[in-house]
């Protein structure tokens, strides 16, 4: 394995451990909390398997993927896959009742194909979920107005390993709602996602309570969630 194969795994899984930190940190998870349960869920980018622990016991098959490597899953219902998205997922077609990839599809070469391929293995009426950071957050604009300076959304301390802890796309609400719409899903929506916790918590606790706000969602959130559905048979956009 080549050194900067290496890099990248290992900033990858800086990167996730840090999401999951900040996830326990809020308490309530808005992706867990979409999970309702079915058939199967596939986690896309499932990092050390956070969501995948909290979610088995709603489905009868919890499937994992991901590119850095994994532990055997302590669930017999758990199956964890290592892939490169960068060649698609490897399931078959319409397996999925639900679809998750939180905190990926910046880490992903091809985000067209991502969720081209997250579509395919939908079952009609499932639900993809997906978090990103959002470039369009005033923090960022200040940093590149006024400082001159690209943003960095990773929320990592340094750049030891790899720039931006491994960010190669910088997405805006509208830039993933028009990927989901143009991949095939419908009623996409897009949200903040704001830990109400930190530098001006009381602040922060009225915010979260609007997360479908245009100005909140669009400039005072870091992350954004959004939701896409596949269209029922027969009733395709």
């Amino acid at each position: 394995m080549s050194t900067a194969v290496k890099a990248e795994i290992e900033a990858n899984r800086m990167g996730r451990l840090q999401a999951e930190r900040r996830r326990r940190s809020v308490g309530a998870n808005p992706v867990t909390d979409r999970c309702a349960g079915g058939r199967v869920l596939v986690d896309i980018g499932c990092g050390t398997g956070a969501l995948i622990r909290q979610v088995h016991d709603r489905y009868d098959t919890v499937v994992g993927i991901d590119f850095i490597p994994l532990k055997r899953p302590e669930f017999a219902n758990a199956l964890v896959l290592r892939a490169d998205l960068r060649d698609g997922i490897p399931l078959t077609d319409g397996v999925a009742e639900t679809l998750t990839a939180t905190e990926l599809i910046e880490h992903i070469a091809d985000p067209t194909l991502l969720v081209r391929e997250a579509f395919r293995i939908a079952r009609p009426g499932a639900e993809f979920v997906l978090t990103t950071p959002n470039v369009r957050y005033v923090r960022h604009l200040l940093r590149l107005v006024v400082q001159g300076r690209g943003p960095k959304t990773s929320g990592l301390g340094d750049d030891d390993l790899l720039w931006d802890g491994g960010h190669i796309h910088y997405f805006t609400s509208k830039d993933v709602v028009t990927l989901l719409e143009d991949a095939g899903f419908i009623s996409v929506r897009s949200m903040a996602l704001i830990d109400p916790r930190g530098f001006l918590s009381p602040i922060r606790r009225l915010l979260s309570r609007y997360p479908g706000n245009p100005l909140v969602r669009e400039f005072l959130t870091g992350r954004l969630l959004v939701v896409g559905k596949k269209p029922e048979e027969g009733n395709g956009p």
